[in-house]
């Protein structure tokens, strides 16, 4: 799904502030990369199949290719997969057996010639195909720029929860993934739970709240006051919850004691929207 937050009030700014999360993320992660021994880097991750190193080599991959067009070689075929799973997959495949310290160069070279790029030419048309995507996928300039926020951040979260590091929940990439994931609620509640027309469901994150209904034509839309006061089901949850569960990598029953997610009315249909919350492939 091509999630779409709610625009800056000029796109050129919300543009830039994409740029700018996606690369302090980047520096975030490669001061992550430096403090890890070779042992941390076996260490498994979230992402099923993954250790902390093959993390590392999937976000390598696909900033050296954003910055070169280098695909991953050789491509494997995946059945039953899109072709951006398969260039996923291969990108780590190619990188199994390199030292940590090299993809991590990688990683910084890649990062250092984008950077550059969006220096000499900055995006400015939120619609306009890029000069680069991956696997042929048929993003426009603000899905792409916001994405990579999306999967730096959450990537370099995995690395370090896989290691024991702190996450970096107070960035200008936890805000925009922030931003995202709650943006996504409505589709979340709405297309994946599709509770009965009527419900009522309000959602509280990092103090801000909004209630949401299903109205006679199945959708999910923001609640009108009258509503709003009748919620069947509050959900509450911290930033942590959020992202951990936005990011599918928790679900409501294996949240860590940091990640705070409460329910207060219908407990079940509140574990279902929960548990369905996530928004990356």
């Amino acid at each position: 799904m091509a999630l779409r937050p709610p625009h800056y009030a000029e796109d050129v700014n919300e543009l830039a502030l994409y740029v700018d999360a996606w690369s302090a993320a980047a520096d975030d992660l490669l001061a992550a990369a430096a403090e890890i021994t070779p042992q941390q880097w076996e260490a498994p991750s979230d992402c099923p199949g993954w250790s902390a190193r093959d993390v590392l080599a999937h976000v390598a991959a696909i900033e050296c290719e954003l910055a070169t067009g280098a695909t991953p070689s050789p491509l494997i075929p995946i059945p039953g997969r899109p072709p951006a799973a398969w260039w996923i997959a291969s990108g780590v495949a190619q990188r199994r057996g390199m030292d940590p310290a090299a993809i991590a160069d990688e990683l910084r070279e890649a990062v250092q010639t984008r950077r550059a790029q969006y220096a000499a030419d900055p995006p400015t048309d939120p619609d306009a195909r890029p000069p680069r995507t991956i696997g042929n996928l048929t993003w426009d300039t603000r899905t792409l720029l916001r994405n990579r926020v999306v999967d730096m951040w959450v990537h370099d979260q995995d690395i370090r929860r896989a290691v024991g590091l702190p996450p970096t929940l107070d960035t200008p990439g936890a805000d925009v993934v922030a931003l995202t994931f709650a943006a996504g609620m409505p589709y979340v509640i709405g297309r994946k739970v599709a509770p009965p027309t009527g419900t009522c469901v309000r959602v509280v994150i990092d103090d801000t709240s909004s209630a949401y209904v299903i109205d006679a034509d199945g959708r999910c839309v923001r609640a009108e006051s009258d509503e709003a006061r009748h919620p069947v089901v509050t959900l509450t949850m911290n930033r942590a919850a959020l992202t951990l569960l936005g990011a599918g990598r928790r679900t409501y029953a294996t949240l860590p004691p940091d990640a705070v997610a409460t329910i207060e009315g219908e407990r079940e249909l509140g574990i279902r929207i929960l548990d369905s919350m996530s928004l990356t492939p």
